[in-house]
């Protein structure tokens, strides 16, 4: 019983370690940047759809528009996160503490050895 019980601070140790909180963050925010990017769109979208200028397009190019606004806010999440591992990459060459994903890995492995007192293969 005490083995779990120390294997389970271990994990809550290591989710609260600055790598972890890192991700974490950086993802909560390209979530929100990717609602506050959808809100634009959308609001930008309905205005387009009441001009008398929209009524005259071909059907294509409506749905065309209407699919790219729907698919907006995942490209901007995209971008974000993408924008957000390309500079945690550059800290983590200056910073040893910063996330990777062989950190993840490790981390992983080693509750599960831990744990259950065999590596997985």
């Amino acid at each position: 019983m005490q083995d779990a019980d120390n294997a389970l601070k271990g994990v809550f140790l290591r989710l609260t370690s600055p790598q972890i909180l890192t991700e974490v963050i950086a993802i909560v925010l390209a979530g929100l940047i990717a609602l506050a990017g959808a809100h634009v769109v959308r609001t930008w979208h309905r205005n387009y759809l009441t001009r008398t200028s929209a009524v005259r397009q071909e059907v294509w190019q409506l749905r065309t528009l209407e699919g790219a606004v729907l698919l907006a806010p995942f490209m901007v999440a995209l971008v974000v996160l993408l924008a957000v591992r390309w500079s945690l990459s550059i800290v983590t060459s200056i910073h040893p503490w910063a996330p990777s994903g062989s950190w993840i890995r490790r981390q992983v492995s080693y509750f599960l050895i831990t744990r259950t007192g065999r590596s997985r293969r």
